[in-house]
């Protein structure tokens, strides 16, 4: 196996183990095809994330992700289950990879590869495919909030206050000097936060991104559902505009107000009533979330200071409801 610096993985690539366990486990039709895959690691920064891509002979992908417990490996793989038997399949326009096998044992989910370009490719290229690309990913995603599924415990109303105190008591301790400001931040918050307690339920992504989205001629594929659970939609939205807008700042010293703005009005044209109703509240949230990170874990510079303004504009524009389409 190639990247050898995960030993953990390495039983993925013994023939003992493609013998013995993966190929029985994968369809007729690919079981020859596998008998002495390529293996090759991915993922390899981040421990969370364990990976191997097995190459067959006639040049198919397919994907085996290995899982800290198992009951995370059968959920992933309940939701990819679940989203083909409710309009995902290959021949959707809106598509899930197929799971082709989960190893209890082993906890590895083998899956099939996502065909198309990565939605990340097409960033900073200021092109008309670039604007589709985002217009298909709304389109994709409201398929998603309108599948008639629900896998996976509801996410808790109050884990976003949990999450943001724990961060914040980090970020005062380092910068005191800011903690009057992050008060009158969290103040601001209150309202749109009380006024969030009232959501509609949908199965979401859980971290949908242009990372996670590949687009091809005859179809759009979205890849990792470890955190797919019913939530409110809006987490959704603010997750995939928040990491956008961050992305496109921090790489090419810009704010993407189009882009975002054509992914957001096409959700909203597509999306049953009410579903950006709390997205105000979820994009100040993750905006203030990611600012609190930046005040626990860099050093003052310039680039430091840039990027404090950039989250305090974008909270400013998520209070005032400027991120929600006019349609």
């Amino acid at each position: 196996m190639k990247n050898p610096e995960r030993p953990e993985l390495a039983f993925l690539a013994r023939p003992e183990f493609i013998a013995g366990r993966l190929l029985p486990a994968l369809p007729p039709a690919l079981r020859a095809l596998a008998d002495r895959p390529e293996v090759r690691q991915i993922d390899t920064e981040d421990p969370e994330k364990m990976t191997a891509v097995y190459r067959l002979a006639d040049g198919t992908r397919l994907y085996a992700k290995v899982y800290q417990e198992e009951a995370a490996g059968q959920h992933c793989a309940t939701v990819l289950r679940q989203l083909r038997d409710h309009g995902f399949a290959d021949d959707a326009p809106y598509r899930v990879p197929e799971p082709l096998a989960y190893l209890t044992q082993e906890r590895v989910l083998v899956m099939t590869e996502a065909q198309g370009v990565n939605l990340n490719d097409y960033l900073g290229t200021n092109s008309a495919a670039q604007r589709a690309g985002m217009q298909e990913a709304a389109r994709w995603l409201v398929r998603l909030h309108t599948a008639p599924i629900q896998v996976g415990t509801p996410a808790p109303y109050w884990e976003h206050f949990f999450k943001l105190a724990r961060r914040t008591a980090k970020a005062v301790e380092r910068r005191p000097a800011w903690a009057e400001r992050v008060v009158d931040l969290l103040d601001r918050l209150a309202p749109l936060a009380q006024e969030a307690a009232d959501r509609p339920l949908v199965q979401t992504h859980g971290q949908f991104r242009d990372l996670h989205l590949y687009l091809a001629p005859d179809g759009v594929t979205a890849i990792d559902f470890d955190r797919s659970r019913p939530a409110d939609p809006s987490a959704d939205l603010d997750e995939f505009v928040h990491r956008l807008r961050w992305k496109t700042f921090k790489h090419y010293h810009d704010r993407p107000d189009e882009l975002t703005g054509a992914f957001l009005e096409e959700y909203a044209r597509l999306a049953p009533p009410g579903s950006l109703r709390n997205l105000s509240y979820y994009a100040a949230y993750r905006t203030l979330y990611s600012l609190i990170g930046l005040l626990r874990s860099r050093d003052d510079d310039v680039t430091w200071e840039e990027e404090v303004a950039f989250h305090l504009d974008d909270y400013e524009a998520a209070l005032a409801g400027r991120f929600l389409p006019r349609l």
